[in-house]
C-alpha cells in the first residue's frame, strides 16, 4: 500500500486506542484491591500484547495478600477503574495482579506488580449517539491485494505568533498539508448494513502486523450487532486466507469525535510468525493476465458482496463459526498433528448439515454395507426386494 503522509494522519481515526502508552491514576475497583495501587501503566509489547504494570504506595512495605487458590483452580479477577492523562475514564476488565516486586527507578524504590488483562476500555464522556464503529485487526493484509477505492487526507494547521507587551499585531499563518492519496479500502453493501474494509497507514502499527480495519456504518440509524460484526470478520478472514486477529475497536459520533475505544490482546502466542505466514485464500482473489503473467485486478470486493449475506444466513445453522475456528487452529499446528483438528471441523459441518432445515428430504443407500440412511439420520439395515 502506498505510504500516507504521516503529518496528515489522525491516529484516533486510523488505528486502535493503545497506540501510545497510557498512565492511569485515581485507581478504584468494585472488588477489594490487593494493596494501595497508586498508578497503572499500559503499553503494547513487541508481539502487540498489552503490558500492564501497577505501582503501589511506596510506604507500604508489606506484600499484598495473594489469593489462596489450589493449583489448577480458577484465579479470581478484578475490575480496575481510573483516569488517564487526558481525563478519559479507563476500565480494565478481568485483571490479575501478579509477580509483585521492588524495583529501583531513578534512584527510588518502587513497589510494583504485573497485570494480566483481558480488555481495556477508554470512555471519553461523549454522550452523542454512535454513528460508526471500526474493529481493528492485525494479519489482515494480503500481498498484491489492490483495493479499488482511495482516500485523500488534508490537514490545515494555524500558526500564530504574538509579541506580548507591544503594539505589534499578531502574525498568523495557515499551513495546509495534503497527501497524494492512497487506494486503501473497498466499500461493501449488505441487506442489513454496510462496511469498509480498509488498510491502516503503515506508520501507525508494527511493520510485520499487516493491520486492517472493518468500518461499520449505521444503516437507517441502526449499527450491526456485535455478532454480525464478528461474523463479517470471520468470512473476510477466510476469503483472504489469513486469520485476522482482533486488537480493539473504536466508536465515533457523526462528527468523527471519539466516543469509546477498546483494546485487547491478539489471540495466540506466536503472533509475529502468524502475520508473516503466506496467505492461503480458498479461491483466487486476483485477476491475472495469462499471456503477460501479471496481476491486472482482483475480485475481492465481488466475493465479499456475494459471500457475506450467505455466510450470515447459514453461520449458526451449519456451525460455520466453530468449523472455521478449527480450521485456523489447524493451520498453526504441524502437518500430521493438524489432521484430527481438520477432521473435527469436517465432522461438525456434516453433523450441522444433516440437522439443518436445508437438508433435502431424501434417503441415501450404501449397498455394499447394506446400510440405509433415512432423512431423520436413523441408520437401519435394509434389503431391496
Amino acid at each position: 500500500m502506498p505510504k500516507a503522509n504521516k503529518n496528515v494522519i489522525l491516529p484516533h481515526l486510523e488505528w486502535e486506542g493503545l497506540i501510545k502508552p497510557i498512565e492511569i491514576r485515581n485507581i478504584s475497583s468494585p472488588e477489594a484491591l490487593p494493596g494501595d495501587v497508586v498508578s497503572i501503566s499500559l503499553s503494547r509489547d513487541d508481539s502487540y500484547k498489552i503490558n500492564g504494570r501497577c505501582k503501589f504506595n511506596p510506604s507500604s512495605r508489606a506484600l499484598p495478600d495473594l489469593p489462596d487458590a489450589a493449583p489448577g483452580s480458577p484465579v479470581k479477577t478484578i475490575t480496575l477503574q481510573g483516569k488517564d492523562q487526558q481525563g478519559q475514564s479507563v476500565i480494565i476488565s478481568n485483571a490479575i495482579i501478579y509477580n509483585y516486586n521492588f524495583a529501583t527507578t531513578w534512584g527510588e524504590n518502587d513497589f510494583q506488580g504485573q497485570l494480566e488483562i483481558s480488555e481495556v476500555t477508554l470512555e471519553t464522556g461523549n454522550q452523542n449517539p454512535i454513528a460508526w464503529s471500526t474493529d481493528w485487526y492485525i494479519n489482515g493484509q494480503s500481498q498484491h491485494l489492490f483495493l479499488p477505492e482511495g482516500t485523500q487526507r488534508n490537514s490545515i494547521q494555524t500558526y500564530t505568533r504574538t509579541r506580548t507587551n507591544t503594539t505589534i499585531a499578531p502574525s498568523t499563518k495557515s499551513v495546509q498539508e495534503v497527501d497524494s492519496g492512497t487506494r486503501d479500502h473497498c466499500s461493501i453493501e449488505t441487506p442489513n448494513f454496510s462496511f469498509l474494509f480498509t488498510h491502516v497507514p503503515d506508520t501507525l502499527a508494527p511493520t510485520w502486523s499487516k493491520p486492517v480495519g472493518l468500518e461499520f456504518r449505521a444503516k437507517q440509524g441502526v449499527l450491526p450487532t456485535e455478532d454480525e460484526r464478528e461474523a463479517t470478520a470471520e468470512i473476510v478472514s477466510f476469503l483472504l486466507g489469513r486469520h485476522m486477529l482482533k486488537v480493539g475497536s473504536t466508536s465515533y459520533d457523526a462528527d468523527a469525535y471519539l466516543v469509546r475505544t477498546t483494546a485487547q490482546d491478539p489471540w495466540g502466542n506466536d503472533v509475529v510468525a502468524s502475520c508473516r505466514n503466506a496467505a492461503l485464500p480458498p479461491t483466487p482473489i486476483h485477476v491475472q493476465d495469462i499471456k503477460e503473467g501479471r496481476i491486472i485486478g482482483n475480485r475481492f470486493k465481488e466475493q465479499l458482496s456475494v459471500f457475506i449475506p450467505k455466510y450470515l444466513d447459514l453461520r449458526d445453522e451449519l456451525g460455520l463459526r466453530d468449523a472455521l475456528w478449527r480450521f485456523w487452529v489447524a493451520r498453526r499446528v504441524t502437518l500430521g498433528a493438524n489432521l484430527p483438528i481438520l477432521a473435527s471441523a469436517l465432522e461438525l459441518l456434516m453433523k450441522s448439515w444433516f440437522e439443518s432445515k436445508n437438508q433435502r428430504p431424501r434417503a441415501s443407500t450404501c449397498p455394499e454395507m447394506n446400510i440405509y440412511l433415512s432423512p431423520d439420520q436413523s441408520v437401519t439395515n435394509s434389503r431391496k426386494s
